[in-house]
C-alpha cells in the first residue's frame, strides 16, 4: 500500500491535528510519504506522535518538512528511534530552512547503523526569510 498526503503550506494545522493524521496512518503500509512543508506548526510533540504510529511493515518512508522550524533534534531522534524496528529500506527527509538539518543525518544514519537502508537528508540549517 501507498500513501501520500501533501498539506504543505498548512500553517493552521495544530498538534492535534498532527496527532489526529499520525494515527490514521494504516497498520499495513509500505510507502508513505508526508508532504508538510512551511506547516510553522508542525513540533517535534508532531513528529514524535507520526515516528509512533509508523508501521512496523514501511519499506519506504518521504518527509518534506521544509521551513518546520520549530521541529528539532528531539523530534528527528524519536523519529530515528522508531525507524531500526521497520523494515525501512529507504528514507528521504527533507529539512530545507529547518534548525536540525545538519544533524539530522548523522541522527539517522546513527540509528540505522548496520542496516542497508538507503538515507538521504535534504537541507542545510537556515531560517527561512519571513
Amino acid at each position: 500500500q501507498f500513501l501520500s498526503l501533501d498539506l504543505s503550506g498548512n500553517k493552521g494545522l495544530s498538534d492535534d491535528a498532527f496527532l489526529a493524521i499520525a494515527e490514521a496512518i494504516p497498520a499495513k503500509l509500505e510507502t508513505l510519504e508526508l508532504c508538510f512543508g512551511r506547516c510553522s506548526q508542525l513540533t517535534d510533540r508532531s513528529l514524535s506522535s507520526i515516528a509512533r504510529n509508523l508501521p512496523s511493515s514501511i519499506t519506504s518512508l518521504t518527509l518534506k518538512l521544509t521551513a518546520c522550524e520549530q521541529v528539532t533534534t528531539v523530534g528527528i531522534r524519536a523519529l530515528a528511534g522508531k525507524l531500526p524496528g521497520a523494515a525501512i529500506e529507504k528514507v528521504s527527509i527533507w529539512l530545507d530552512h529547518c534548525t536540525c538539518a545538519d544533524e539530522a543525518h548523522e541522527i539517522i544514519q546513527e540509528a540505522l547503523q548496520g542496516c542497508t537502508t538507503k538515507v538521504k537528508v535534504h537541507g542545510k540549517s537556515e531560517v527561512m526569510p519571513a
